[in-house]
């Protein structure tokens, strides 16, 4: 086939109308993987069953207060899965449906912003790793908040992409800023990262266009966001940012600022590239590829001087100044926000790279073996499991005996609360009320001491050094007739008298 045959054909294949029909299918894949994990219905593990302890125990008000049980959640998240429960009942599927929601929300807004960026021939890329990758399904179907506050990061960004501060009205952007700013922060802790962002955004364009007397309309939002972040920050997040349990939960989670010796700088640089595997991929060529097309989007950047560009690449950086001040977290789920950003990243030098010539022969396989070894599609008929603490109860109410007396680990405690008290289902396990609730890491050793003859140890979601140690303490007091292991990481200990 003649080569002007050929380039005809690859300019048919990636034309806007063919790439919107391939985006389209992209995002039907992602909706539908994410309701297929929704309706896998899996249990509450920890952290979900205390948010909806927080929710069940308390009112709208009591919500927007410091949480129990170690909880950080933002009010309007809160109170939108209380409506959620209220409505439909305190089941796992009502309580998720907010995060769900917002997951579905995600794939729509991810694409209208790689469009907005001129990403167009390589906007499938980035489409496919946030439809199937598994931190973006596992988070889109759990009661926790990262998955809204992804969709307020996307449409932060877009708002800003589409809200030209040279056109619009001063009112008009100044209220639009202000309302919708608020909301963001109540409604998302990292939000304040993105904010900041549009504020520098919009300020550069200002500078550049030399229109200082405009300044005074990105100035009023900004006072108005910071005003209220602050009080949020005093009543609300600092309690629990600052607590010793948080901080010594999170202090593996942080950064060096600034770095000063070698292993500083290697231990900064292999939590970027830690981010950067989670977002896209940890196997060496993944993780090669995916640098060499954020280098890509470097050179575009630094080239077209795009002020745009600020959007998707200050939030990072205040993010990276946060966990080296202590105050954020880098842990994977924690930092899900900015994750969907630095997608459009990759999307970006991906597409700088495919107008290289002859450079598709070698940049679609790379890609299509990336989106292979990243891409979950197998939780279409295969459930994603975090830890099914009800297949335990099962176990044991199946295998108890008269006289048997039950302790619940100190992490099983939560969702054993959450599934014999609140959860519209609780009567079944009504036989299993009134267990030995342990605390967090107690010591097993005075424990199993002073069991009687015959006990049952539920154990879930622990370290497997923890769990040894555990186990060892068992075996110098009791007899393990049986272990039963669920289908994650959920265990039951059988034990009698020696």
């Amino acid at each position: 086939m003649p080569a002007s045959r050929i380039t005809e054909a690859g300019l048919a294949l990636t034309s806007p109308r063919v790439m919107r029909y391939i985006a389209g299918g992209i995002i039907l894949l992602g909706i539908v993987m994410r309701l297929a994990v929704y309706m896998q219905n899996r249990n509450l593990f920890i952290d979900e069953s205390n948010i909806a302890r927080n929710v069940y125990e308390r009112g709208f008000g009591a919500l927007a207060q410091p949480l129990s049980y170690e909880q950080y959640a933002p009010p309007v998240f809160l109170w939108v899965v209380k409506v959620s429960a209220i409505l439909f009942g305190y089941r796992e599927q009502a309580l998720k449906l907010f995060p769900l929601l917002c997951g579905l929300l995600s794939l729509g807004l991810l694409y209208r912003i790689l469009l907005l960026m001129d990403i167009k021939r390589a906007a499938w890329y980035p489409l496919i790793l946030f439809a199937t990758g598994h931190i973006y399904l596992r988070y889109a179907t759990e009661l926790k908040q990262y998955s809204s506050d992804a969709l307020v990061a996307l449409a932060l960004v877009w708002l800003a992409l589409i809200a030209d501060i040279r056109t619009l009205r001063c009112v008009r952007f100044v209220v639009l800023w202000t309302l919708c700013g608020s909301l963001a922060i109540w409604i998302s802790m990292p939000s304040v990262f993105l904010l900041a962002t549009a504020g520098i955004y919009y300020l550069v364009i200002l500078w550049r266009d030399r229109d200082y007397a405009r300044i005074w309309i990105v100035l009023i939002p900004a006072l108005a966001w910071l005003s209220e972040f602050g009080y949020y920050y005093l009543t609300i997040l600092r309690p629990e940012a600052e607590s010793a349990y948080l901080q010594n939960f999170h202090r593996n989670a942080f950064i060096y600022l600034p770095p000063h010796t070698a292993g500083e700088w290697l231990y900064d640089g292999n939590a970027v590239i830690q981010i950067l595997g989670v977002a896209a991929g940890h196997w060496t060529l993944s993780l090669i590829f995916h640098l060499i097309c954020l280098g890509a989007a470097m050179a575009v950047a630094i080239r077209s001087r795009q002020i745009r560009l600020i959007l998707v690449a200050m939030p990072l950086f205040f993010l990276l100044c946060a966990a080296g001040l202590h105050k954020f977290s880098l842990l994977p789920r924690v930092i899900l926000f900015v994750m969907p950003l630095l997608l459009v990243w990759i999307g970006l030098g991906l597409e700088a790279l495919l107008s290289l010539r002859l450079s598709a022969m070698i940049l679609l396989p790379v890609s299509a073996i990336c989106l292979i070894n990243y891409g979950q599609l197998h939780y279409l008929w295969r459930p994603l499991l975090v830890t099914e603490v009800t297949d335990c109860l099962v176990y044991m109410q199946q295998h108890s005996s008269a006289n048997e007396k039950f302790y619940i680990e100190g992490s099983a405690v939560p969702a054993y609360v959450y599934y014999t008290e609140i959860h519209p289902d609780r009567g079944r396990w009504s036989a299993l009320r009134g267990a030995t609730c342990l605390p967090y890491a107690v010591d097993m050793d005075p424990v199993a001491s002073a069991m009687p003859d015959s006990s049952m140890v539920l154990i879930s979601y622990q370290e497997p050094d923890v769990i040894r140690s555990d186990m060892e303490a068992l075996d110098r007091h009791m007899k393990k007739e049986d272990v039963y292991k669920g289908r994650s990481v959920g265990q039951v200990v059988l034990l009698r008298k020696r």
